[in-house]
């Protein structure tokens, strides 16, 4: 015993255990996919479109749907750019992407981080394989 006290006596569980991110079930799926915003070029477009066709967008509220334009916008203005000639504004316009991905779910790590996994695509092969074997 130093001059601090005696030590005060903590589970290892608790030490050793990382919290782990709990796995969301989606929403049921939208009736159709939000309307695409005017103003989008050609990338934006094709993006928004794919994006909302996919089961991770399901996880997407309402209130998160101006992260998702201010990715597609992104995406226009990263091809509009020349990476060679533009590298500075690139590399900014990049990064900006990156974290708007990160924040919905875009990438397989950012679910994972997120917690999100692709619960109702897999029930939906599952049964569709059992109807098969049937």
């Amino acid at each position: 015993m130093g001059m601090r006290g005696a030590i005060a006596h903590v589970d290892r569980d608790e030490v050793t255990t990382r919290h782990k991110p709990t796995t969301a079930e989606m929403a049921p799926e939208r009736s159709a996919p939000p309307a695409t915003p005017g103003g989008l070029g050609r990338t934006g477009r094709k993006w928004w479109k794919g994006y909302f066709a996919s089961p991770v967008s399901q996880a997407v509220a309402d209130i998160d749907l101006e992260v998702a334009r201010r990715l597609a916008r992104t995406y226009d203005a990263l091809d509009a750019l020349d990476p060679v000639e533009d590298t500075n504004q690139w590399a900014k316009l990049d990064a900006s992407a990156r974290s708007l991905e990160i924040s919905l779910g875009v990438t397989p790590g950012a679910r994972a981080r997120l917690g999100i996994s692709l619960v109702a695509a897999k029930k939906a092969t599952l049964a569709s394989v059992r109807e098969d074997l049937g």
